[in-house]
């Protein structure tokens, strides 16, 4: 009996071994394709940017809402956000940009294409010729965009422009398919009309694609007439953002970083630039000998093992007389995430406080700030993924991230 068992009892043992195998092979080729994604950093124009803000803040409000009544007033707010940006511009997009999710046609041929310009906001033609017969989205194959988009894969990055239509019952600013509440916040597909669509032109930072011919960029449309007693576009705060700097020396210290005059740039791991805030100068310093010290006005912030791991990035000035500097941690104090980050909170006459971290474990990306809002974009494994400060709390991908031990900054 036992003879006749013992070969049965080999090869499982074998077939297990192989499935693991294969397991750990398919793992480390997805993980290789995650490190060459994360390097492609989109360039968001401002408008575009202070869509998604609306629109990411609406979806965290939404997600932590307790019924429908506060979902209302989530979306009366980001309606009126969305009117603010794009009734001066007649609901005009030019060379945004985006990934496409889907690539088809209707039942007549005509093109149905649809971008996502955030994770799960997506900008769409419709998809039948009924629903079609009042925006005139849908594309002939002889329009030129169809003859670009056929050949364009879901996943791609995209430079597209177009208009957004008037909401035909007048309860929203821009015209939007879903139909329940919850849908229009949290998952929202608004009914847009391409006119122009290319493939995305990637930032020369990545070392795979400095010597490849770049990408054709969207070309623009014609510009819209003006649109009558308009509101002005919100204006963007000055930002101070942390240059390439040497490590100052106690004979030779560096000067604040200086104020920019710009809404947006290029997420770095930050440096050891010092930041003049309305606490105090934001400084690192390594005394000769000595542990590694992060020093808000004189006063150590965080030091010894724990300060090694924290570089401030940029500063940004808030309302009511407040900064929130944004900070790099590499992965809570260097576990294998890459690089996490949190904003530190000061103002003149109160202690220091910290935003949950938040993150994909990725660096590069792109940050943009207009009043108290700060967005971040993120490269994550397949695509950008947005954090948005709101100046007390962030939302990320739509969910607001809550302060546990885990993520707490101070701990």
């Amino acid at each position: 009996m036992n003879t006749a068992v013992q070969p049965k009892v080999k090869k499982s043992i074998f077939k297990r071994w192989w499935f693991w195998l294969i397991v750990v092979v398919v793992i480390l080729a997805a993980a290789g394709k995650g490190r060459g994604v994360s390097k492609v950093t989109l360039n968001l124009p401002a408008d575009e940017q202070n869509f998604i803000n609306a629109v990411a803040i609406a979806q965290g409000a939404s997600n932590s809402a307790q019924n429908d009544m506060q979902r209302g007033s989530a979306k009366a707010t980001r309606d009126q956000a969305i009117c603010s940006t794009l009734k001066p511009q007649n609901l005009v997009a030019r060379n945004w940009t985006g990934t496409v999710k889907k690539i088809t046609s209707n039942s007549e041929g005509k093109g149905v294409l649809e971008v996502e310009i955030s994770p799960d906001v997506l900008v769409k033609t419709t998809n039948n010729a009924v629903s079609d017969s009042f925006f005139g989205t849908l594309m002939d194959p002889s329009n030129p965009v169809f003859q670009i988009a056929s050949g364009m894969k879901p996943g791609q990055a995209v430079t597209f422009s177009g208009n957004f239509f008037p909401d035909i019952g007048k309860t929203e600013c821009v015209e939007e398919g879903s139909l329940t509440l919850i849908g229009k916040l949290e998952g929202p597909e608004f009914i847009f009309k391409f006119s122009a669509l290319a493939p995305y032109q990637a930032a020369a930072s990545t070392t795979t694609s400095s010597n490849a011919s770049p990408a054709p960029s969207a070309p623009p449309i014609p510009p819209a007439p003006a649109a009558p007693a308009a509101a002005p576009a919100p204006q963007i705060n000055a930002i101070q953002v942390a240059a390439s700097a040497t490590q100052p020396t106690a004979a030779t210290p560096a000067a604040p970083a200086p104020s920019q005059s710009s809404g947006s740039g290029e997420l770095t791991t930050g440096s050891d630039q010092p930041f003049s805030t309305v606490a105090g100068i934001l400084k690192t310093q390594q005394p000769d000998g000595g542990d590694r010290q992060i020093l808000l006005n004189g006063k150590p912030l965080f030091q010894g093992s724990d300060a090694q791991w924290q570089q401030p990035v940029a500063k940004f000035a808030l309302s009511s007389g407040r900064d929130a500097v944004l900070v790099a941690s590499s992965g809570g104090r260097g576990n294998s995430c890459e690089v996490l980050y949190y904003f530190a909170l000061l103002s003149k006459d109160a202690q220091p406080k910290w935003t949950p971290e938040f993150g994909t474990c990725s660096p590069g990306g792109r940050y943009a700030h207009s009043g108290d809002t700060v967005t971040l974009t993120i490269p994550a494994l397949g695509k950008m993924e947005t954090s948005v400060f709101d100046g007390n709390q962030v939302v990320e991908d739509g969910k607001t991230v809550a302060m546990v031990d885990s993520q707490d900054p101070s701990k």
